[in-house]
């Protein structure tokens, strides 16, 4: 994780941040809080936990820290820069690592909500250029912003597909949608709907905005299409990475979240749901 920042020196950088930017890291440090608490609220339900179950949450929990253990020490960054530029790590990164990275962080709100995320992309697994966490904190974003618009014991879509030069993520809902003159504000600053579950939602309206911002710090496009009371199809495209042969997107792993598979045309089926 590098060397520590001194809370003192930390607390200089920070009184030093805009408003606006102190609003977009607590926006950071809110989505690991919260699933780390729909973690816990799962564990207390003990009586009816078996052995399994309870160290799968806490192996969900030690994510959790660890996720948050690095936004942390990504504050130092944001504190450094007055501007609010974000530094990239960037490297080969197979698409499936980044999946799997974010919905281990989801899935406490999927399990509180006995919601199913059904995740279909292509064999073999396409890789990008990519900041891996960063990538997956757009995903965290936006499959959060899924479970929490759509209704209890609802699916939620995952579609990754490749053109010849770009990689194409898709994350859809059963939510109330979007009005389209609302649409060409979502992803600004502070941005929020007028739905009644946006109003109910919580949040600073800043999930979508950090989206935009990840996605564009990494030459890709970013998206929705949407009707109203039929949810949402929130989009990013990125640029496909040919330098290295692509991962196959592999069956479930250690320390992966439990995947049902089908195949079909070429395709990989998936859905990750509560046990």
């Amino acid at each position: 994780m590098g060397a520590k920042t001194a809370p003192s020196d930390l607390h200089s950088r920070a009184t030093r941040l805009a408003p606006d930017q102190l609003a977009v890291l607590a926006h950071e440090l809110r989505t690991p809080l919260a699933t780390m608490h729909a973690t816990v609220e799962l564990l207390t339900d003990f009586p009816t936990l078996t052995c399994d179950d309870a160290a799968r949450l806490l192996s969900r929990l030690n994510r959790g820290l660890a996720w948050l253990e690095t936004l942390v020490e990504n504050l130092a960054t944001w504190a450094a820069d007055t501007n609010g530029y974000v530094p990239l790590q960037r490297a080969p990164v197979s698409l499936r690592d980044c999946i799997d990275l974010a919905v281990a962080i989801v899935q406490p709100f999927l399990d509180r909500k006995h919601q199913r995320l059904d995740l279909c992309a292509p064999l073999p697994g396409p890789r990008v250029s990519a900041d891996l966490n960063r990538l997956a904190q757009v995903l965290v974003n936006l499959l959060s912003n899924a479970s929490t618009y759509s209704p209890w014991e609802e699916v939620i879509d995952l579609a990754v597909s490749v053109s010849p030069d770009w990689v194409h993520l898709r994350v859809t809902d059963r939510g109330p949608g979007i009005p389209v003159e609302e649409q060409q504000h979502i992803f600004t600053r502070f941005g929020r709907g007028s739905t009644v579950a946006e109003r109910r939602s919580g949040g600073l309206g800043l999930g979508l905005y950090i989206v935009k911002t990840l996605v564009e710090l990494h030459g890709g496009q970013v998206g929705v299409d949407s009707t109203p009371g039929h949810g949402a199809s929130f989009w990013f495209s990125l640029p496909a990475l040919r330098l290295a042969p692509a991962l196959a997107l592999r069956g479930p792993a250690r320390a992966r979240p439990r995947l049902a598979r089908s195949h079909s045309n070429g395709r990989t089926h998936e859905s990750s749901a509560r046990r």
